[in-house]
């Protein structure tokens, strides 16, 4: 995560950090602004990214997600593409697939 974020900085990207789905959807409950960029990892600590996605896009509806795994497009993940994810990235990726990919955004 430390690494994605390093990157995504030297981009120029303004970065907020959440560790756990229950502080994503915190995060983004409370941030003032807009988002104009989520990065999802589909498997974190405490919820899968089929569970926090619907909660991301309802308060920030106009943001684009990134949905990223260590694994291959499962049914579960190509469902949150289907409900509007604009991409998926797997890992490990690097900075200029990642700064391709988020251009298109």
């Amino acid at each position: 995560m430390k690494v994605m974020k390093t990157m995504l900085e030297m981009m120029g990207h303004s970065v907020l950090e959440a560790n756990t789905g229950r502080k994503a959807i915190n995060l983004v409950k409370s941030y003032n602004g807009t988002i104009h960029l989520a990065l999802l990892d589909f498997i974190l600590p405490d919820m899968n990214g089929d569970t926090v996605y619907p909660f991301l896009v309802k308060t920030q509806p106009e943001m684009n997600t990134i949905i990223i795994s260590g694994y291959a497009i499962t049914e579960p993940i190509q469902k949150i593409l289907d409900a509007g994810a604009k991409a998926f990235m797997q890992k490990p990726f690097t900075m200029a697939e990642l700064s391709k990919k988020t251009i298109e955004f």
